[in-house]
């Protein structure tokens, strides 16, 4: 067996049977010159030479007329969900790579594809650790096959990419490769192993996989999406849409008009002991880059839908306590009293946040379903996609925050069937083992479906 690159090593996730060579005009060849040779064993030699030298060369001029090994068809599944086409370079560089006009990334036509109407999200707070524990893994395929998603957005997969060995983690010289994990520790190996058990269990076998990794086994992201409405580009970094994300925080998918942004915003952070606020530089320079993505597809005229953990709580309601966690993280004081407060429920952020909505047109889908002003009184409610522990003792017991969203563009607000937060409770009920609960959006079919998919 060859890979897709040709060489003539065998690959343990791309199998062939070998029966149907039997019957290729090269054995069929064979098979003819050896019975010719019997046939005419009593002709003289200079003629039995002559004839061998013909036989020779046309089974040559047909074998340069058959497909190479790899370009035979391979059976689909399993390990093969995570051969990821890299839409653009790993490391720092790179195009998407071009395909047929009006193709996508399989080579098929793209109206042969239907758009994406289900989606779901969810903070996994450690994607491997979850899929380590039996419990966690079997509620997160439970919630798979009851909602069906076409699209699985995972923030906080905590898997580090690929890399040589001894490479720094803050080091962004290395070559390193983001859309694959790294292996070259037991740790890693297993954590492999687990993501390939995934894709071959029932739920998870009708899915391709995205990853965009960190470094080290921080932040990250994944997205998996049903192969009916496979992407026509992916690319991994919203600046200059090179490369990957340097923390695997952002996936970007294109269906037609129609931009799917998974995204997990870095926590703004506190001030340091030492008086250094880099988390809140950080997170000011998160917010203009998204700012500036969105109000471009909003230019372009595409449909937007963005999703995942975005690490703000954009009003009072979205919070159990607003007044309580105001009050947060101010020891030490930051410089700008505006940045203090608990992150993700500063002014600052709120502002910035106000500002990004504003200027690219997007909706908070489930607050448009849900309007509200004060927090619901009901703390058991499906209202929060963040809870503390449920331990008593702590001081987050019992309290919640909405930092998980769905947001559209405004041309997709009549489209919106549903935009529901699946877990509840102090006890997290719904939430896979995570600290944060999956979050659905449903959008009813175009009213052009060929026509919505194929548009560019």
């Amino acid at each position: 067996v060859m890979t897709a690159q040709g060489r003539g090593e065998a690959s343990p996730h791309q199998t062939h049977d070998v029966e149907p060579f039997a019957h290729s005009p090269l054995v069929s060849r064979a098979t003819a010159l050896r019975a010719t040779v019997a046939c005419c064993s009593s002709l003289s030699l200079p003629l039995l030479f002559l004839l061998l030298l013909f036989l020779a060369f046309a089974n040559t001029s047909q074998a340069a007329k058959l497909p190479r090994l790899a370009g035979l068809p391979v059976q689909r599944g399993g390990m093969d969900n995570f051969v990821i086409r890299k839409r653009s370079s790993d490391h720092g560089g790179g195009q998407p790579s071009k395909r047929p006009r009006g193709a996508d990334e399989d080579g098929e036509p793209a109206g042969r594809r239907r758009e994406p109407l289900k989606l779901m999200s969810l903070n996994a707070n450690g994607l491997g650790v979850r899929l380590g524990i039996e419990t966690d893994k079997k509620e997160l395929c439970a919630v798979v096959d009851k909602e069906k998603p076409d699209i699985i957005a995972i923030q906080e997969v905590r898997l580090p990419c690929a890399g040589p060995k001894g490479a720094k983690r803050d080091d962004k010289t290395v070559k390193r490769t983001h859309s694959q994990v790294n292996t070259n520790d037991k740790k890693g190996q297993e954590e492999q192993q687990r993501l390939s058990l995934l894709m071959r269990n029932e739920t998870f076998k009708d899915y391709k996989v995205y990853l965009s990794l960190a470094t080290w086994r921080y932040a990250g992201s994944a997205v998996m999406v049903h192969k009916d409405c496979l992407p026509d580009t992916v690319y991994y970094n919203v600046v200059g849409e090179e490369g990957h994300h340097f923390d695997g925080r952002v996936i970007v998918m294109e269906f037609g008009n129609l931009t799917i942004v998974a995204t997990y915003a870095p926590n703004n952070g506190t001030p340091s002991k030492d008086g250094k606020e880099d988390s809140f530089a950080r997170r000011r320079k998160w917010d203009a880059e998204m700012k500036a993505f969105l109000v471009k597809m909003k230019a372009q005229g595409r449909d937007v839908v963005w999703l995942g953990d975005l690490n703000v709580a954009h009003r009072r309601p979205d919070v159990t306590d607003p007044d309580w966690f105001s009050e947060q993280m101010r020891d030490p004081a930051p410089r700008d009293y505006n940045d203090g407060g608990q992150p993700g429920y500063t002014f600052n952020e709120q502002d910035r946040f106000t500002g990004i909505l504003q200027e690219s047109g997007l909706v908070d889908a489930f607050r448009h379903a849900n309007p509200a002003d004060e927090p619901c009184n009901d703390r058991g409610s499906a209202n929060w996609t963040w809870r503390g522990t449920g331990a008593a003792t702590d001081r987050y017991h019992n309290k919640g925050m909405r930092i998980d969203y769905t947001l559209v563009s405004s041309s997709l607000l009549p489209r919106v069937q549903s935009a529901l937060i699946l877990g509840h409770g102090s006890q997290r009920v719904g939430f896979c083992g995570s600290d944060h609960c999956p979050i659905t959006l449903t959008l009813n079919p175009p009213a052009d479906p060929a026509g919505a998919r194929a548009a560019q």
